[in-house]
């Protein structure tokens, strides 16, 4: 129902899926139950559009939807790269500590880190393509790599895992005044 609101939000269905999947309940009766929730408030829409002669309603959705599909980078201030590039460094650290230490963990814990894994990796491959919505897109790839990172330095007590903390807290202090300064 939210992909009324923002579009974005649509794009989250093969994200769910994906953690379905991952969490090992995808079935059948899962899936269809979920293709029903997601088409209940469309159908709604529609019969209320075509019942009241409105389907300029309707249609309103859909060339909104078409609009967000053009690939133009020029409305992301360098705020915004900064903040995905710094996501995608630590993204790249925590996979390759949870890739070389995932072993340790018991399954459930591997099964939540791979889904979190795929679930920052779809949401930054959305945050790509669909560029006019990065603002609305960059908090999935945010909320996957602040819990990826936070297991990450919890469990790694090494001499890098330190020296990487450290230097990753500098640079979101840095992003953090830079921001500050720049929207005064």
């Amino acid at each position: 129902m939210g992909s009324l609101v923002e579009m974005p939000v649509l794009c989250l269905i093969p994200l769910l899926y994906t953690g379905l999947y991952a969490f090992r309940v995808l079935n059948t009766r899962t899936f269809c139950a979920g293709l029903l929730g997601l088409l209940l408030p469309y159908w709604i829409l529609f019969t209320y559009a075509f019942c009241a002669d409105e389907m300029a309603l309707f249609g309103a959705w859909w060339q909104a939807l078409g609009q967000l599909l053009v690939w133009d980078y020029a409305g992301i201030p360098l705020s915004g790269w900064l903040l995905v590039g710094y996501l995608i460094l630590l993204f790249l650290y925590c996979v390759s500590y949870v890739a070389t230490n995932g072993r340790r963990y018991k399954i459930r814990t591997r099964l939540f880190l791979l889904f979190l894994t795929w679930w920052t990796f779809g949401g930054l491959l959305l945050w790509m393509l669909l560029p006019l919505a990065w603002d609305t897109l960059v908090a999935i790839p945010l909320l996957g790599v602040s819990l990826l990172a936070g297991h990450t330095f919890v469990n790694s007590s090494t001499r890098m895992s330190n020296l990487v903390f450290l230097s990753m807290s500098v640079c979101l202090m840095l992003m953090s005044a830079y921001n500050c300064v720049w929207t005064l």
